[in-house]
């Protein structure tokens, strides 16, 4: 007798549209929330093929202010990966005053990140990620001397490079608009 056929399955494709996700991290205090509204996610030809690319795009925009989106090319099997970019807009700063105040008497009084970044998981290399951001009108105080600690009108890097077994972040150049510190 000949061994069966292994199961096989596919998808054509994977859509959500108008989806709405939140976020509640209770490890910290207050607790850290996010929540994203008008959430589409995009996945073509999801099959259970080893080595199959899954071009696969989400995107949305967050209650506190931003959006983003992810696109590129996902794989399951034989292991996962993911080549792709993101696209982060005027992403409010303050939601990441719980994390920050957790660990430091700082806090975030203003602040938006946009960024274009690429990304990197493969099988046979660690996660990396590269690219150029930019925070803007970025406000700190010391919450111990209530008094300013650092402020820019903005803050650009051209390049940075991460590769998370190395942890590890290169720069290639910072310019600042109207520092304070």
């Amino acid at each position: 007798d000949a061994a069966p056929d292994p199961w096989s399955f596919e998808l054509r494709r994977l859509q959500l549209a108008d989806g709405t996700v939140e976020f509640s991290d209770r490890s910290i205090s207050p607790p850290g929330l996010v929540s994203i509204n008008l959430l589409r996610l995009t996945a073509e030809g999801i099959n259970n093929m080893a080595g199959h690319d899954i071009p696969v795009s989400l995107a949305g925009e967050l209650d506190q202010g931003g959006s983003f989106e992810i696109s590129g090319n996902a794989a399951i099997l034989p292991s996962t990966a993911f080549i792709g970019t993101a696209t982060l807009n005027d992403i409010a700063l303050v939601p990441a005053q719980p994390y920050l105040g957790t660990y430091s008497a700082m806090s975030i009084a203003s602040g938006a990140l946009d960024a274009q970044i690429e990304i990197s998981l493969a099988p046979e290399s660690p996660l990396s990620v590269a690219g150029s951001t930019m925070v803007r009108e970025l406000a700190v105080t010391d919450t111990r001397r209530d008094e300013s600690l650092v402020a820019w009108q903005q803050l650009e890097i051209d390049r940075f490079e991460w590769v998370a077994d190395t942890s590890i972040l290169q720069l290639s150049l910072l310019s600042f608009d109207q520092p304070y510190g």
